[in-house]
């Protein structure tokens, strides 16, 4: 139950954990990324080209209130309970000033309070709770609370016995709400309650000894502590109230279910730097696993209380930062996942897979994770299957099987990097050389034939007979030229030479890589960047793990990728994926800070190094800094105006036949344009082609038509089916 109270817990009395009643998932610390993102979208906006980040936001809001007003029109009891509430709320806030100046609570109050303890229980579902919850944040919730219990805390007050029940009591509703609405848990946070429940920890957990009473009491704060931990919203709120400091003596507590709730709330806020706390030794690991276990084969799958969700929810924020996933894998929790993603439930398999993704971002781990038997079996099943796990298990397999993508990967780089106008002699491709990252380029004739990346071209491209081969490197079972790119001679320029053009017409684009929270913000940045002739990419409906190509494809396909830090950016393994596949195919990263009180760390930090990095936490300065970041991406990504039409020049078909007519091997630009002109083919950039490149084109036709065909598209702008038809027919009449 390490979501909220029983009813039992509202009389301030320390109960066994075990005999709280459990209210069903934590959505709010279980939902993949996808669900965070995409609540709130209206469908038909998110469709949109473009939308602009005022549109987004009404969009949401609209869509927040008519979800909601479905399940009121959907539950009339619920819709009761949500109207009295108002009136509830409204008496609380009557009543509160003259109580609190009495440090008292009246007897309306309290039974304020029990009505709304009633209501959670009566609404059990979280979707239900959250509205509930959400109302009563909307209504001053927070700070009534909050000085409630400030005014009741004092030990001198009189009849304590009153004022612990009232206590109690408050705590409760805290307990239960905080679990579905994360509005509430802010408005808590924001109102000083942390703080509150943190004072009341340290003045109980001195020489606690059996004094159970007080282990009830602070086993009530800590579960509220918890229950708010799960929202990444509320950790600067924890941090101000010195959350971790009244934790950590809370590890050694000799009750276990006062240990175990500290453990996971801990596991929640704990950053990088204060990672040692709790790693030294590896002592809370092997305490979080022995609990997994003893949940697993119970038949409720719960353990003094928490479910199986909970303690794995635990484990995976505990692996989110680097220095525990190697621990965590050693104290041997693989099998204990493994058999989740056979035997759990719905929401036990979805955690479960989140967390193997979390987990597989080490590369011992990706080891271990594969040899582990039935694990990966087990992804690929679920990753073909649809529920809740699924983006998750895609995800996961997306990383342990990354190298193989990435060799696929940068292959494409080399193709999409080739000139404009196809050289006389091609670089051999090699997948080898390409994992090596290795500047391979001919000079003179090659001989022989070259396959490309498996997987991209199924087929070679033939040299001619009369090869010369240059210098080699050795490298196991491999040999590839190595001549400096100086020398490899292409129509038109240099290849490779870096040319500074006023615009990009290389096609690419501006990625922006951000976590939902920040959406408004980013869609503002995609409309100035647009409005500037820019090309960008955002993904603005969550594609999550079931479209994984599509951000692979993004990203590929991206001259620049604006990496937007946030706390939540960081802890998010869909945003891991997205950044990490970015750095590894060498693209340029600018990072944007969203979050003002969030520093990069872990692998983030790790990332960002010493880059410069653009402020967009303030909203005021907006304007400037936009500015700062357009100057430093320059004409990158960005479009070029449409190019002129050539004419199109008639002939005769008589002049063609002429018979002093030189071969075709022969011929000059102009020729080659008359013969495009006549058999009515439509390209564009025809003046590097001559009668050699023309042959060659007819050779790669039928030697590597997936090449032919993308390089008559991006390179000489054939669009017209027909067009098409005409040219591959008119190639196979040329004679050579």
């Amino acid at each position: 139950m390490g979501s909220s109270p029983s009813r039992t817990a509202a009389d301030g009395a320390f109960r066994k954990r075990r005999r709280l009643s459990s209210s069903g998932s934590v959505k709010q610390s279980e939902a993949t990324d996808i669900e965070r993102s995409t609540s709130g979208i209206a469908s038909q906006h998110r469709r949109k080209a473009s939308i602009t980040a005022e549109e987004l936001e009404m969009a949401k809001m609209r869509e927040k209130t008519a979800a909601r007003q479905r399940l009121l029109d959907q539950f009339p009891d619920l819709a009761d309970s949500f109207s009295y509430l108002k009136k509830i709320m409204n008496e609380l806030d009557d009543n509160a000033t003259e109580d609190i100046d009495a440090k008292t609570m009246s007897l309306s109050s309290k039974k304020n309070l029990e009505e709304l303890l009633d209501f959670s229980f009566k609404h059990e579902p979280t979707e239900h709770k959250r509205i509930l919850g959400d109302e009563i944040a909307d209504n001053n919730g927070g700070k009534i609370f909050t000085e409630y219990m400030r005014a009741l805390l004092p030990m001198d007050c009189e009849n304590s016995t009153y004022r612990d029940e009232c206590l109690g009591l408050l705590k409760s509703v805290c307990w239960n709400y905080s679990d579905a609405s994360s509005e509430f848990t802010l408005a808590l946070g924001r109102a000083g309650t942390f703080q509150v429940l943190v004072d009341e920890i340290k003045s109980n957990a001195d020489d606690l000894g059996d004094n159970y009473e007080r282990y009830g009491i602070i086993l009530q704060s800590v579960s509220v502590l918890h229950n708010c931990a799960k929202s990444s919203d509320s950790k600067v709120y924890m941090d101000e109230a010195n959350v971790l400091d009244a934790l950590v003596p809370l590890l050694k507590a000799e009750i276990p279910e006062i240990k175990i709730i500290a453990t996971l709330t801990l596991a929640y806020i704990i950053e990088e730097k204060d990672n040692a706390i709790i790693s030294t030794d590896n002592t809370v690991i092997k305490f979080i696993r022995r609990y997994l276990r003893k949940a697993i084969k119970s038949q409720d799958h719960k353990h003094d209380g928490f479910r199986v969700e909970e303690i794995v929810s635990g484990l995976m924020r505990l692996a989110s930062n680097d220095q525990n996933k190697e621990a965590i894998v050693n104290q041997g929790v693989l099998p204990l996942l493994r058999e989740l993603l056979d035997i759990g439930n719905e929401g036990e398999k979805s955690i479960a897979a989140k967390t193997i993704w979390v987990l597989s971002f080490s590369k011992e781990n990706q080891r271990k994770i594969r040899e582990c038997e039935g694990l990966m079996d087990a992804l690929r099943k679920l990753s073909m299957t649809n529920g809740q796990w699924k983006p998750s298990a895609i995800g996961a397999i997306w990383v342990l099987e990354e190298e193989q993508r990435l060799n696929k990967a940068n292959a494409e780089k080399i193709i999409q990097s080739m000139p404009s106008s196809l050289p006389t002699r091609l670089p051999p491709l090699h997948p080898a050389s390409i994992q090596r990252k290795k500047k391979i380029s001919v000079a003179g004739n090659m001989a022989g034939s070259i396959s490309m990346a498996p997987g991209l071209f199924q087929s070679k491209i033939e040299f001619p007979p009369n090869a010369q081969q240059e210098e080699y490197d050795s490298d196991d079972d491999m040999h590839t030229p190595r001549i400096p790119m100086s020398d490899m001679k292409v129509m038109g320029g240099d290849y490779g030479k870096n040319e500074t053009n006023e615009y990009d017409s290389s096609g690419q684009h501006i990625m922006i890589s951000y976590q939902w929270d920040y959406q408004k913000l980013m869609i503002r940045v995609k409309d100035e960047f647009e409005s500037l002739g820019y090309r960008v990419w955002i993904d603005v409906e969550s594609m999550g793990g079931s479209t994984l190509q599509a951000m692979a494809d993004a990203v590929e396909k991206s001259a620049i990728v604006l990496l937007c830090m946030s706390r939540k950016y960081k802890e998010s393994p869909n945003c891991r994926t997205e950044a990490e596949y970015a750095y590894k195919l060498e693209k340029t990263l600018i990072p944007l800070k969203v979050e003002k009180s969030y520093e990069p760390d872990g692998w983030l930090g790790a990332l960002q190094g010493a880059k410069l990095y653009f402020d967009f936490s303030d909203l005021a300065e907006f304007e400037t800094v936009f500015t700062k970041l357009t100057k430093e991406i320059g004409t990158r990504a960005k479009i070029p105006p449409e190019p002129k039409e050539e004419p199109i020049i008639s002939i005769k078909q008589t002049d063609l036949a002429n018979p002093a007519r030189p071969l075709v091997k022969n011929w000059t630009s102009k020729e080659v344009k008359d013969w495009v002109s006549i058999n009515n083919v439509h390209m564009k950039n025809l003046s590097s082609i001559d009668g050699q490149i023309l042959l060659f084109l007819k050779n790669l036709k039928d030697t590597a038509p997936e090449f032919y065909y993308r390089f008559l598209h991006d390179r000489l702008g054939m669009t017209e089916l027909r067009s098409l038809m005409n040219l591959n027919n008119a190639l196979e009449a040329l004679i050579e």
